[in-house]
């Protein structure tokens, strides 16, 4: 009887404790959601993707720091309480740009960080089979991922992999300006060639419009030319000058 009211105690304690932390982000969600709408003068970078969100991330705010101070969510953290975080505690008024990774961990767990983090620049590197358990299709997940995309601004713009069929059907479905990246024909950034053997780092020869653009990185591994492209097409959107974002492109070093 006495190991059954422990046992009974334990789920009372742990029930009440899930509902007050529940209540706690939902509280802070809403402070989050109340700072942003007076953060005007920033621009707000969203990035999400099943692979390549934390390098991404990384490679855009180091970008954008060379023209602005920028701050971003640490790490690989991207739930809604890394979002909150971001917004309550480490946002300035001085600040002129904001990164922020965006995961999705199952049905609706982006619902709450898109709400609150209102991108004006929405990053879809690829869509695969993470979390897919969780969804159960692959549609599901898509749609999920699609979020970020929809809750961009009339102003705003998406930075998309034509390469991933899931993510150009997304394009093919947004209302808003879209850039291309990738190496299939269409993409307005057009990876060209990528190398990457071992002690030389990564290169790309990119094309975009009328330029070609030879990108040397201190990273290694030929995986990464997505975030490297995702990058420079979120500096490429914001109208950043090409020739200072690839040189500190070049100047990062490996994570």
């Amino acid at each position: 009887m006495k190991k059954l009211n422990v046992s009974v105690l334990r789920s009372f304690f742990l029930s009440v404790r899930k509902r007050l932390k529940s209540a706690a982000i939902l509280v802070l969600s809403g402070l989050a959601r109340q700072r942003r709408a007076t953060l005007t003068h920033v621009t707000f970078v969203g990035i999400t993707g099943s692979a390549g969100k934390t390098t991404t991330k990384e490679l855009v705010s180091n970008i954008l720091s060379q023209f602005g101070p920028c701050c971003k969510t640490t790490q690989s953290y991207n739930t809604i309480v890394a979002v909150d975080s971001l917004l309550l505690r480490h946002v300035r008024k001085t600040h002129r740009y904001c990164v922020a990774e965006i995961g999705a961990f199952g049905p609706h767990t982006m619902d709450r960080s898109v709400d609150v983090f209102r991108p004006d620049v929405a990053v879809l590197t690829v869509i695969g089979r993470d979390h897919y358990r969780a969804y159960g299709k692959m549609e599901l997940l898509a749609a999920e991922k699609e979020k970020l995309i929809k809750a961009l601004p009339s102003h705003g713009i998406a930075v998309l992999n034509i390469d991933d069929p899931l993510v150009k059907a997304i394009g093919e479905r947004c209302n808003r300006r879209i850039l291309w990246m990738g190496k299939s024909e269409g993409a307005e950034l057009r990876l060209l060639e990528v190398s990457s053997r071992w002690p030389e780092p990564l290169s790309l020869t990119v094309a975009y419009r009328d330029s070609v653009w030879k990108i040397k990185t201190q990273l290694h591994g030929t995986h990464q030319a997505t975030s490297v492209l995702a990058s420079l097409g979120v500096a490429l959107a914001l109208g950043l000058p090409p020739d200072a974002v690839l040189e500190a492109m070049r100047r990062m070093p490996p994570l």
